[in-house]
């Protein structure tokens, strides 16, 4: 079993890769910046990956839940600013749906599992270009 560190590498390395397959550049940042990884699509995207398998119990059983604040033992520690996009993979399944920064709230977002190949890299990144928000 993966610890939540090497989750988070190995779903980087899923968007690099991901993002390389549909004609894209793409990066891999680092811990230094806000942002996990960039895209350059005549401009650099800033991307920030969630990786998540949890699907809650009850109602929400057939959706992975992913934490976009960022937190620590000791609670939260802020939230991601300066960011373009969130890249969120459901690394059991390999898939990763692309959202614009601004369809995500602060804490919690929620993908239906039978809904993930809807959000695709080029709507998130037509949302980025053309400044919907």
């Amino acid at each position: 079993m993966m610890t939540n560190l090497q989750q988070g590498i190995a779903g980087e390395h899923l968007v690099c890769f991901d993002t390389h397959l549909q004609g894209y550049s793409s990066h891999i940042i680092g811990n230094q910046e806000n942002y996990d990884v960039i895209i350059n699509s005549h401009q650099l995207i800033k991307v920030q990956v969630k990786t998540s398998n949890y699907s809650e119990p009850g109602r929400f059983q057939d959706y992975i839940s992913f934490v976009i604040c960022r937190t620590s033992t000791k609670g939260v520690l802020g939230f991601y600013k300066n960011i373009d996009m969130f890249a969120f993979v459901w690394t059991d399944e390999k898939k990763v749906a692309y959202f614009h920064s601004k369809e995500c709230g602060k804490y919690k977002k929620r993908i239906h599992k039978a809904r993930f190949e809807e959000y695709t890299l080029d709507r998130a990144l037509s949302m980025v270009a053309s400044n919907l928000f």
